[in-house]
């Protein structure tokens, strides 16, 4: 009864300022100016304000709450990692790396699967997608690091972690690392880079890319080699896994950034790099850069991200991710090609290497969101944006979306992940993976699908599925003979297209393992019936080599290779 008579005393409030619209003494100002981020009235407010455009619903607590007619949202729904009462991690989730059925996860938290049997974990954990279950990253007593982990990211069976630590493999038998270390899934050890006394860098780690054999590291730190013959590096060292050695980011006297690292990503022979710098190749022939710069593995050379008098973006960059011929960045910017012609991008802008130009995200007047971004991870044609905003497609139609969005490339729209008054989570977001339809997101939340009825208890850490399966019928024959085509491209980078037909319903798996025939992907895991289908696999978090790819229905079993080359 409560809850109707509030929901009544709002109607007649709403029905005031409507008719009060239509009084010419009445200044008449956008709804927009009485609301809150989240669609709620702000205290105190008075004066006559437009509706129009807007629909009014209750929250749990009875609030009114106001949202666009207009809201674009996404059908999928979230989910917690874990079963039963038990879920998540037990403080803040800053890195994800997704490795075959694995699921790793780094931060500032000691325990995993919180609410149930907690697991102590000591900064890192993995989440298993088969067994649903969560594990430490080690055997026996030794587990973790004794710091923070900021950065993952992973190759072949290594998955390479970096934060605040210097000891690795905490309670055992301790590995000394400094504030970068490699644990290898097929042995389950830890181990520092480096060799003889030397080993990782002076100071934190807050990113890390790999390129072939090539280990890339940023963060704060100034030297590379710790405790051996010390290696001068600005805030990006490069080490190589084929002869065990670091090495600084550029040639000759020039190497380097003149201020911190914050985001790396890979597309090619290029080594894209944001931070709070404004220099690239310091101590030699300094290039001029804005908050972003590219380093050619090829020629060994820093340029700046645009062409002309125009690169760069005009603050920090926290965030970048590549797909295709495109490179996407986040941060604290609002424009983009400073120095250039201009561009209006509200905390995230897109970057074409074919062009060599930067554009905004959205269509119109709409672009971006409305505070920082932190995270981005491309999953196909969507680009899924992570931060502390809780609006998109500012300036054009205001999507209310709590700090995740999705940006499609083929409708050139932003959208919500969630529905009607629920979407996104409760507090910022540090990390996004994505792999099959699923998209792993972590920060300092603990509810995903936040201000919605549906609300999910979920500790750090959470899974959107999108709804839709990556794997598409093609035609509506039924094919008279089992069969699995060769991949198309071949070889390919990053994505590729692999069919098969299936002449009876069967139970059907599609799985990609490495030359040593261990698992690195799931692509297909589910009942299908009669038909010819495609999947389009995209390999961007595997390294150039040949893989196979195993197609089992029923008793139907058959494998073909294929090489990825990047």
């Amino acid at each position: 009864m409560k809850c109707k008579l509030i929901f009544l005393i709002s109607f007649l409030i709403v029905s005031f300022i409507n008719i009060s619209n239509a009084q010419d003494r009445f200044e008449q100002r956008s709804i927009e100016e009485a609301l809150n981020a989240d669609g709620t009235l702000k205290g105190g407010v008075q004066g006559s304000f437009k509706v129009e455009g807007y629909e009014m619903s209750t929250e749990k607590n009875c609030e009114p709450i106001f949202l666009p007619k207009t809201q674009n949202t996404t059908t999928g729904t979230w989910s917690v990692l874990g079963s039963g009462s038990g879920n998540g991690v037990s403080a803040q989730v800053e890195a994800i790396a997704v490795l075959g059925s694995d699921v790793y996860v780094g931060g500032l938290f000691a325990d995993a699967n919180v609410g149930g049997i907690p697991v102590l974990v000591n900064r890192i954990a993995r989440f298993n997608l088969n067994t649903n279950t969560w594990s430490t990253v080690g055997s026996g007593s030794g587990i973790g690091v004794d710091g923070h982990v900021y950065a993952l990211a992973v190759s072949g069976s290594d998955v390479y972690v970096g934060g605040s630590f210097t000891r690795a493999n905490y309670g055992g038998t301790t590995v000394p690392a400094n504030y970068i270390v490699r644990f290898n899934t097929t042995t389950n050890t830890w181990s520092a880079l480096g060799s003889g006394s030397g080993n990782g860098v002076n100071g934190y780690v807050t990113e890390i890319a790999v390129l072939g054999s090539d280990v890339y590291v940023g963060g704060e730190f100034t030297q590379a080699n710790v405790g051996g013959t010390t290696v001068p590096v600005n805030y990006i060292a490069r080490f190589n896994t084929s002869t065990n050695t670091w090495s600084a980011v550029g040639s000759g006297s020039g190497n380097g950034l003149n201020n911190y690292v914050h985001a790396l990503a890979v597309l090619g022979s290029d080594v894209y790099v944001g931070g709070s710098f404004t220099q690239a190749n310091v101590g030699g022939t300094t290039v001029p850069v804005n908050y972003i710069a590219r380093f050619n593995t090829s020629t060994n050379t820093w340029s700046a991200v645009g062409s002309g008098s125009g690169n760069g973006v005009n603050s920090a960059v926290i965030a970048l991710a590549v797909s295709d011929s495109d490179m996407y960045a986040g941060g604290q910017f609002s424009h983009s090609n400073v120095g250039g012609t201009m561009v209006l991008a509200n905390r995230i802008a897109r970057f074409n290497i074919s062009t060599n130009t930067w554009s905004a995200l959205g269509s119109s007047s709409g672009s971006g969101v409305n505070a920082r971004v932190t995270a981005i991870a491309v999953l196909g044609s969507d680009v899924y944006v992570g931060g502390s905003f809780t609006q998109a497609n500012l300036g054009g139609t205001t999507v209310s979306a709590n700090r995740i969005a999705r940006f499609n490339l083929n409708t050139n729209t932003w959208n919500a992940l969630g529905s009607n008054n629920g979407n996104g989570v409760n507090n910022n977001v540090y990390a996004i993976a994505a792999s099959g339809t699923d998209v792993y997101v972590g920060g300092s939340f603990i509810q995903a699908n936040a201000g919605g009825t549906g609300a999910v208890a979920a500790n750090y850490i959470a899974r959107w599925n999108n709804g839709a399966t990556s794997v598409e019928q093609i035609g509506d024959d039924i094919p008279t003979t089992y069969l699995l085509s060769q991949n198309y491209p071949n070889p390919f980078n990053p994505s590729t297209t692999i069919s098969f037909s299936i002449p009876t319903s069967e139970f059907v798996t599609l799985k990609v393992y490495d030359m040593l025939g261990r698992e690195v992907a799931t692509l297909v895991n589910e009942n299908l019936s009669a038909g010819s289908y495609s999947y389009n696999f995209d390999a961007s978090n595997l390294t150039s080599g040949v893989y196979l790819y195993k197609l089992q229905a029923g008793k139907y079993s058959e494998t073909k290779k294929m090489i990825l080359m990047k």
